[in-house]
């Protein structure tokens, strides 16, 4: 039986930079639901222009905070995993996990893309130049973003261990 060591290698710098740019949206975009969360409105003048902007409804039918607290650990977790699958965060976690993450947050985010930002198209919502102009495109970066450091980011590469006394590799 071989045993071998796991190691990460490095991603490529295209890699590391984009898991930089979707790591600070994502996480910058999850700061900004976590002020939402807190009860504050900001940017928006009220929570009624708030609703009305990024929910297209009324301030009545916004998600309940716990919610959006929901929102904001999945940003937050999004950031980390595009982070790490970059190889800018090292932990000891396997690097599948960073990997298969990565995927979950482009593909997420391309269903948002489709599912929200074609549904507004024929809408009438007041959040329809919001989404068209600002969430949707946002979100295509991020998950292109996404969708290069899944390729470029780190590998995990299986090197076998050898042998200190007798100087070659175990065979099975």
């Amino acid at each position: 039986m071989t045993n071998s060591v796991a190691q990460q290698t490095d991603g490529t710098p295209l890699a590391r930079r984009a898991a930089l740019a979707a790591g600070a949206l994502l996480g910058a975009i999850g700061a900004l639901h976590a002020v939402w969360a807190a009860g504050s409105p900001w940017p928006f003048g009220d929570r009624e222009a708030l609703s009305q902007t990024v929910w297209g409804d009324t301030a009545s039918t916004f998600p309940p905070p716990a919610a959006t607290l929901v929102v904001v650990v999945l940003l937050w977790t999004a950031a980390a995993l595009v982070i790490g699958r970059g190889g800018l965060w090292r932990v000891p976690l396997p690097w599948w996990m960073f990997s298969v993450g990565t995927w979950a947050v482009a593909v997420v985010l391309f269903l948002r893309v489709l599912l929200l930002g074609t549904a507004s198209l024929g809408s009438d919502a007041q959040n329809r130049t919001w989404e068209l102009a600002v969430f949707s495109p946002l979100c295509l970066v991020i998950a292109v973003l996404c969708v290069v450091v899944a390729k470029a980011g780190p590998r995990s590469v299986v090197q076998p261990d050898v042998s200190p006394a007798l100087g070659r590799v175990p065979s099975s």
